[in-house]
């Protein structure tokens, strides 16, 4: 039976937990070896360190420093890039893990359920987990929008959890993602998305499992914390929007969405009023002059909202129109489109929570979903018509 690596990419992290989940892969029957690989030597690098000096011997526990590879800004892609070279050229197992270090639901069965698929025969396996309606909004708004708008007749706004980093793949995959231009690049929070996309664009068969317990980790404080992800996540698909994709005969399948636990539908992702007092405050009048951009009802929305809380505008119909385009004109290097394409994100956020905060977990999940379906549709309809 073959032995399973894991891979752990990791910058500033509770280390408590951290340790707790290396601790679990240790006791995983089928641990071949764990790779640690840091952002930098710093308190949770030297702690780990620690750690693994204190460990017995035949612990097979390895910790690294991430390269620089990549072209953009140096972040989480260096990270996963250097675990991929490291797989490839320093061992010989014939898949691997990787997994995030915050989760603390973590437990052995995610990896064992996970190899389960990758032995049964599927090239790459994605975890999926129940999550807080409020979160994941990038992964919502952003990622599996543009996976529907640019690629509609494609699997790709189908993958529950395109930026998830717990995924096995195998050998022959990795190898493929070494040679790949678009992930090399990806150096910092894009690296899941040229992930995704490059699995679906060389036709590996794909698999999500469906995790019960769900993925805790900590939640953020006002959206802005996530400005740089958003942009990020976005401009990636901007840059390979013209990538032709055909995956009609990609073997994919999926577990049923299982039981939603109770704390799932209950909590909340954000700090809602203080991302309500950064929106109607951090406008400026470059910004503003954009808005002969859109629509006439986007335009009127966001003056009406710096006055009045208001986001009903911002729906996805509405949204739709906004990602067009952004498509077309956003520029990464003017702070004027980056200020604004984050401000409408957080409009289209705060649209679906302050709507869906009295109507239910379900329903709001409903909308998400429904959201994507639009896209896909008005997507194919408009891609018909240009033919």
């Amino acid at each position: 039976m073959c032995q399973i690596p894991n891979w752990f990419p990791f910058k500033e992290e509770n280390i408590r937990l951290f340790i707790m989940n290396i601790l679990k892969v240790l006791d995983c029957k089928r641990m071949g070896e764990i790779l640690l690989v840091g952002f930098r030597k710093n308190e949770t690098y030297k702690k780990l360190e620690n750690f693994i000096s204190s460990l017995p011997k035949g612990e097979d526990v390895k910790l690294i420093l991430q390269k620089r590879i990549g072209a953009k800004r140096e972040g989480k892609g260096d990270g996963m890039n250097t675990a991929i070279d490291y797989f490839i050229k320093e061992t010989n197992f014939k898949y691997l893990h990787f997994y995030d270090s915050d989760i603390s639901t973590f437990n052995a069965g995610w990896i064992e359920r996970a190899q389960r698929k990758i032995d049964e025969g599927y090239e790459v396996v994605r975890c999926y987990y129940p999550r807080v309606y409020t979160d994941a909004m990038v992964t919502w708004n952003i990622t599996k929008c543009g996976f529907a708008y640019i690629w509609p007749d494609t699997i790709l706004s189908k993958i529950e959890q395109p930026l998830g980093g717990e995924i096995a793949i195998k050998r022959i995959v990795a190898r493929k993602l070494t040679k790949d231009k678009m992930v090399r690049n990806s150096s910092d929070w894009s690296i899941d998305t040229a992930y995704t996309t490059s699995f679906c664009k060389h036709k590996f068969s794909l698999y999500e499992i469906y995790i019960p317990e769900g993925k805790f980790h900590r939640f953020y404080g006002k959206l802005s914390q996530l400005k740089t992800m958003v942009l990020e996540c976005f401009q990636i698909l901007k840059e390979n929007q013209f990538v032709r994709i055909d995956t009609k005969r990609i073997k994919y399948g999926e577990d049923p969405l299982g039981k939603i636990p109770k704390i799932y539908k209950e909590k909340t992702a954000f700090d809602i009023k203080g991302t309500i007092s950064e929106f109607r405050k951090g406008w400026n009048k470059e910004e503003k002059e954009l808005l002969d951009l859109f629509p006439k009802r986007v335009k009127e929305g966001v003056l009406k909202c710096q006055k009045k809380i208001d986001f009903e505008f911002m729906d996805p119909e509405n949204w739709y129109y906004a990602f067009e385009v952004f498509l077309k004109y956003f520029n990464e290097n003017e702070e004027k489109w980056k200020n604004f394409l984050f401000h409408l994100w957080v409009a289209r956020v705060l649209n679906h929570t302050l709507k869906f905060a009295s109507e239910g977990y379900n329903q709001a999940m409903r909308s998400l979903t429904g959201m994507i379906k639009y896209f896909k549709g008005r997507a194919l309809l408009e891609h018909e018509i240009k033919r």
